[in-house]
């Protein structure tokens, strides 16, 4: 045994993980460094805050991202960069230790296009040097045999509106030590920034989807520097990241970028998921109005005037702009939301109304337009003509409902920035209100009009209702109702349309999970269950993580047991397929 593996033995003893060394390898684009850590009895090298892509600020906003220029000083990545452009988190996602793994500590910023990596050591490597001054070496040398190991490309969730890679849940330094898998995290841009269309170079739409195109194609050129091998990629992701990862299988651009993909509570089939270019651009114009840039009028590329003046505009103030539009989209806009929401004022308790905080629609999403969506995703699995047929995992955690539940209605469910067992303003409501009122406003669809389909929800999930007889009921029930109905309308049916319909390709292979299991510490109250999101936590190995633990809340030995049995299968599935 060395003396720095003396050292490290040491250092395992302390509550953090103490950077050691600082690791150099050559890309590309020029050198970065990164930090060297001793992990779980392993030394793992991370990099922090890569440039994969120029910064998409001034008059590259809302363009596809442009291709790095090489650099010669060494590139610092030892801590993480700014995440994109998003909501400021409210009071009760910072005081909630349950909400706060969901917020950022890093800055805002257009310039956020940017990822991380986690590498295991060589078994046979040493990065001893007696001066103590950073170590360049070969990747062969560093990282293993130049085969190289399977790559994990992460894309994180957030209804393409939130979300970062700087979450201590994404740490891929665990899962990085615990298998033998290279780690990559990446960021993309997000909201308007990220998905505002106008058809045109100035505002292509989905330069969000392109983000992680360059960014994969980062990985291609460059992984095999960090011991990966870029012919083994696996891209996973959860939630609004899970319909960008489905969005590349069905792309003639993406797809060839890597061979397998695993879907964690998401499905581009999704009613949320995917819109038209005629529905992107009246949003667009919408937000531009809202912003103070009206299509001009007499010139001879109005579309180009409103991109300039749209990139004048504060991005902050873009963003807060688009939670805007919900409450203008009305008159020529959307009939249907006129409609729907003139019925849910005359049909609920006016006092719900005021207290829910559900937004009705994601307000920037994917849109079907050339080059990377040129077809719809249910024509592209309808043909069964996808560029490239890989495997795929994919499914749901078990109460996929209940977090949007407590967002639409958490000025119910919240008080004094802690969420009550059940709160006795909700035992009211759900006791006075007809379950299926609460359900067609949760739900916000057209399908609650037709009285047919009504009794059908009703009758198939047993929903407490006069409907069926009762005249009273308990707000668990409505709780428990809500979820399922929820669930299975906003995620489980869609993953499983997806897989059924990716099945029927000749020669695919599709796998499927249910994630069941509560953490035991979860602060959340009981009845919340198994919420969408918190799998991630096992398969990135929180439960080894003693940072996180520290900053929300602890794991039992079971539960470490359950992690390692995760990440294991999900790895397995990136090494295997």
């Amino acid at each position: 045994m060395n003396s720095r593996n003396l050292v490290y033995l040491g250092i395992l003893l302390l509550p953090c993980n103490t950077i050691c060394d600082k690791i150099i390898v050559r890309t590309n684009y020029g050198p970065v460094s990164g930090n060297q850590k001793y992990i779980l009895g392993k030394n793992v090298y991370e990099f922090r805050g890569i440039p994969y892509a120029q910064p998409p600020i001034g008059d590259l906003r809302f363009k596809y991202p442009k291709k790095l220029k090489p650099w010669k000083n060494i590139h610092d990545a030892s801590s993480y960069a700014n995440s994109c452009i998003q909501p400021n988190p409210v009071t009760y996602q910072t005081s909630f230790p349950t909400s706060r793994v969901w917020v950022p500590e890093t800055k805002f910023s257009e310039d956020c296009l940017y990822l991380n990596i986690w590498s295991r050591e060589n078994n046979h490597s040493s990065v001893d040097d007696p001066n103590g001054s950073p170590v360049m070496l070969e990747s062969s040398a560093l990282f293993g045999p130049k085969t190289g190991r399977p790559v994990m490309v992460w894309i994180h969730g957030g209804s393409l509106t939130r979300g970062s890679t700087a979450l201590e849940m994404y740490n891929g330094a665990y899962l990085a030590s615990k298998m033998d898998v290279v780690v990559v995290t990446v960021q993309y841009r997000l909201g308007p920034l990220g998905f505002l269309y106008l058809g045109t170079e100035d505002a292509p739409g989905n330069q969000g989807l392109m983000d992680q195109v360059a960014a994969l194609e980062w990985v291609r050129d460059n992984i095999a520097y960090f011991g990966g091998n870029p012919q083994q990629v696996t891209l996973f992701g959860h939630a609004g990241g899970v319909v960008c990862v489905a969005l590349h299988l069905l792309s003639p651009v993406s797809s060839s970028l890597y061979q397998q993909a695993i879907l964690q509570s998401g499905s581009p089939l999704a009613w949320w998921a995917i819109e038209s270019k005629r529905t992107a651009m009246e949003k667009t114009q919408l937000l531009a109005t809202l912003s103070g840039c009206e299509l001009p009028k007499g010139v001879s590329e109005p579309l180009a005037e409103l991109a300039s003046c749209l990139r004048s505009v504060d991005a902050k103030s873009l963003e807060l702009d688009q939670w805007r539009m919900h409450h203008f989209r009305n008159g020529e806009n959307s009939s249907r939301m006129v409609q729907l929401t003139q019925w849910y004022r005359n049909s609920l308790n006016p006092q719900l109304l005021r207290s829910a905080g559900y937004y009705y629609d994601i307000p920037f999403k994917p849109v079907v337009a050339d080059p990377l969506l040129p077809h719809w995703p249910y024509e592209v699995l309808g043909s069964g003509k996808f560029h490239i047929r890989h495997r795929i995992m994919l499914g749901v955690n078990k109460d996929e409902g209940m977090f949007h539940i407590i967002q639409a209605l958490r000025k119910y469910f919240l008080q004094h920035n802690h969420w009550p067992e059940m709160p006795r303003d909700f035992e009211y409501q759900a006791g006075t209100t007809d379950p299926m009122d609460l359900l067609a406003f949760y739900i916000m669809d057209e399908n609650f009009l037709h009285p047919t389909l009504l009794q059908a929800t009703i009758f198939e999930y047993q929903i407490p209702s006069r409907a069926l007889g009762k005249t009273d009921w308990r707000a668990k029930e409505v709780l428990q109702a809500l979820n399922e109905v929820g669930g299975d309308y906003n995620i489980k049916c869609p993953v499983v349309e997806f897989a059924d319909f990716y099945s029927r390709a000749p020669n695919s292979q599709v796998f499927m999970y249910s994630f069941e299991h509560r953490t035991q510490a979860s602060p959340w109250p009981q009845w919340t269950g198994v919420m969408q999101g918190y799998e991630a936590e096992y398969i990135f190995g929180a439960p080894f993580n003693p940072d996180y633990q520290k900053q929300f809340y602890n794991f039992t030995d079971e539960e470490r047991r359950l992690s390692e049995e995760m990440m294991r299968f999900w790895t397995n599935f990136a090494s295997t397929g």
